[in-house]
Order: C-alpha cells, then sequence, then structure tokens
C-alpha cells in the first residue's frame, strides 16, 4: 500500500510538471507577443526577479493539492511589475470560471468593479486548518500546496475577513499586492503586525515571518484572535 500511495505521489509530481511547463510556455508566447521586452519569473524558481522593465510572474497551478484532489479552487496566477513594482495581476480559476484583474488602482471580479468598503468583511479566516499554536510557527518555506491567490482573492472581495499565507516570495506577493491594494487590504507579518515591506523580498528569499493577507482594517482585530 505505502509503494501504491508513493507511486501515485511520484506519478502525480510528473503530471503536474508536465501540465505546469505547458501553461508557462504558453503564456511566455503570449507575454512576448504583447510585449517583447517582458521576462518570465515562474513562481516555484528561486532567486531574485530578473532586471529588465518589465516582468510577469506566473504561478502556472497554484493549489497543486486542490487541483489533484479535485477541488475547484486552484488557479493561474499572474502578477505584472514594472521597473520591479507592482504593476498589475490577473488571477482565474478555470473550475469555477472565476476571473479577478486588478489593474491602475481597480479590481474587477467577472467584469464588475470591487469597491472598498468600511463595512466588515465575512468573518471567515481562510488557510487555517493548523492549530493555534503551530500557526505561529510556520517556518518551512512550502507548508502546504494550498491556493494563495485564490484566498486572497476572497479576501480583496469581502467574502472572507483574512487569509494565512505562510512565508511567500517576491514572485508571489507581487500578484497578492496589486489585489489588495485597490480594496486597502494588506499583508501583514503573522508575528509583529507589521506590514510587509516588498523590498526585504527582492534579494529572492521567502518572507521572514508567515503572512496574514487582511480585510481593510481587519489585521489587529484578526492578530488578536489568531494569538489567543
Amino acid at each position: 500500500m505505502a509503494l501504491d500511495l508513493r507511486a501515485a505521489h511520484a506519478q502525480r509530481r510528473t503530471a503536474s510538471g508536465k501540465i505546469t511547463r505547458e501553461i508557462e510556455a504558453w503564456l511566455s508566447r503570449e507575454a512576448y507577443a504583447s510585449r517583447p521586452r517582458t521576462r518570465i519569473a515562474v513562481v516555484h524558481e528561486a532567486g531574485p526577479l530578473p532586471r529588465t522593465e518589465w516582468v510577469l510572474t506566473v504561478d502556472a497551478i497554484d493549489g497543486v493539492d486542490a487541483y489533484w484532489a479535485g477541488l475547484p479552487t486552484w488557479t493561474v496566477s499572474l502578477g505584472l511589475l514594472h521597473r520591479g513594482e507592482p504593476w498589475s495581476a490577473a488571477v482565474i480559476a478555470p473550475a469555477l470560471g472565476d476571473l479577478y484583474v486588478a489593474s491602475s488602482g481597480t479590481l474587477r471580479w467577472q467584469g464588475t468593479t470591487v469597491e472598498p468598503t468600511d463595512q466588515p468583511a465575512s468573518p471567515f479566516v481562510l488557510g487555517t486548518g493548523l492549530e493555534k499554536r503551530s500557526i505561529l510557527r510556520l517556518g518551512r518555506r512550502k507548508e502546504a500546496e494550498a491556493p494563495l491567490s485564490y484566498h486572497v482573492c476572497l479576501v480583496a472581495r469581502g467574502a472572507a475577513e483574512g487569509a494565512v499565507l505562510g512565508r511567500i516570495n517576491i514572485r508571489e506577493a507581487a500578484a497578492l499586492h496589486c489585489l489588495l491594494a485597490p480594496v486597502d487590504g494588506e499583508l501583514v507579518s503573522l508575528r509583529t503586525g507589521k506590514r510587509l515591506e516588498l523590498d526585504s523580498l527582492r534579494a529572492g528569499r521567502a518572507s521572514r515571518d508567515p503572512i496574514l493577507a487582511a480585510a481593510a482594517g481587519r489585521a489587529d482585530a484578526l492578530l488578536a484572535r489568531l494569538k489567543k
């Protein structure tokens, strides 16, 4: 049985890698056709971003575990940076037909503008399947293959109050920042509550602390609840 499970896992990894490469290749061709000088930076690679005017970060299957479990929350996530600064983002959940586009200070969900609001978001915190003690001890780079971008999309549109993301790198943070900024959401350290500074990620390392994506004005209250 153990051998069968390991074999199945290996087959899934191989298949995931093939699908990921196909999506990345297609996106690379499209990006080059649109902006020939755009460089592609895929999320699963390490190191700093390419030093060029335009960089497109690509997460071809954000949420591998969800993909293989047949859950519809996996996404294709894109973040565009201009001279190292987050410029725009697009996230699509193909199984749900959900599309989020953040550009020019506006977030659109299914083509409709998502407006910033002072009303409390839906009181759900995503990504907290771990016991509370372990949430604050997330130390490894990849704790789980959760669909980070879809969780942040739900926070941005008000369907969730926050999402615990674990440690993230600049390739992931670029798109997430773009999704939250138009609705005054934020990425903060789960330990200190300080806003994540993207400059601290530019060398290519993951964030020092696990990160919380919080709806507008909800970070302090969420941190207080999570730390109880």
